[in-house]
Formats: structure tokens, sequence, C-alpha cells
């Protein structure tokens, strides 16, 4: 089995919408709506993956972004929830967008073009609703109390795995 090489990394700061955080493909032309009633922290299509904030109330969520090679090993650390979702990319890479509106970040190369696996580390979800709920202006939020880390590689098999707390699998 090939040793997984990470191809590219990117970091922003993201404003949520609607509890929203959007990650686009470099050919993305079509949106969907996810079902949020599903309750899942993301939902993956083509050339686009978002992935939910833990509140909408005006703060800035931290966000990583990094494409690999082949399926990276599982993340020790601070993670508190973890989930996964496939995606297509038809130009191979994708970058952080801020709401469809402007790119955020540089876009990250991961594969040719086709199938991809995208993995959703979250901490900090809980809290920043939390402290959303006790803070009565969006200006007082601390920033970057809720981070993400967004693995995303080429996946050539169907299906889909849930996710739950990073000590599940």
């Amino acid at each position: 089995m090939p040793v997984p090489q990470r191809t590219g990394r990117v970091v922003a700061s993201v404003r949520p919408e609607r509890r929203m955080l959007v990650l686009l493909g470099t050919g993305f032309t079509d949106m969907f709506l996810p079902d949020l009633r599903t309750g899942d922290m993301c939902y993956g299509g083509r050339d686009l993956l978002w992935v939910v904030s833990g509140s909408g109330f005006g703060h800035s969520a931290a966000v990583t972004l990094e494409g690999w090679s082949t399926e990276p090993g599982l993340c020790d650390g601070p993670w508190e929830e973890r989930a996964e979702t496939g995606m297509f990319l038809s130009e191979g890479s994708l970058y952080i967008s801020g709401m469809f509106e402007r790119r955020l970040s540089e876009p990250v190369a991961v594969a040719e073009r086709g199938a991809c696996r995208a993995r959703v580390y979250a901490r900090g979800r809980r809290e920043i609703d939390r402290i959303a709920r006790a803070v009565p202006d969006p200006e007082d939020m601390p920033p970057d109390v809720e981070r993400f880390l967004i693995q995303v590689w080429p996946h050539e098999g169907p299906g889909r795995r849930r996710g739950g707390s990073p000590g599940a699998r």
C-alpha cells in the first residue's frame, strides 16, 4: 500500500453563515443544499463540501484544508468529533470559500479528477454554541474557538462512513 503524501495545505479564518462553511472545487458550477435533518457534520457533492459549524453567530472558525495522495492515518490530538463523506472533484483541486462569494485560500491539489473522500475533524463546536448563547454582541466573540481540519484524498470505492468521536474507530 502506498505511503500517504500530503499534496497541499492551506489555512483560513472563516465566518460561518447560517452555521455553514463551504469548500469548493475549482470546477464548481452547481450548488446543492444538504439535508441537514440527518445531523451530519459534513455533506459532499460535485465540487462542493458543506461543513456544519456549531453556531452561525458572527464568530470566526480556523479551517485547515489538506490534500493527500491516498487516505491518511487518523489524527491524534484535541479533536472532539470526526466525520467522513464522499465528493467528486471535476478538476482535482478545491479551496476554502467565503460562502460562494470569494476564495479564502489558494486551491489544494488532490487528484487529476474524480471521486474523493473528505474527513472532517472538529473541536469547539459545542463550546462556540455555548459562548454564542452567552455573548450578546458578535464583536465580543473570541476568535477561532471552533477549529476544523479537513483532509481530502482520491477514493475509488462507493459509500459513506458516518462519523462520531475520534476514539470511536
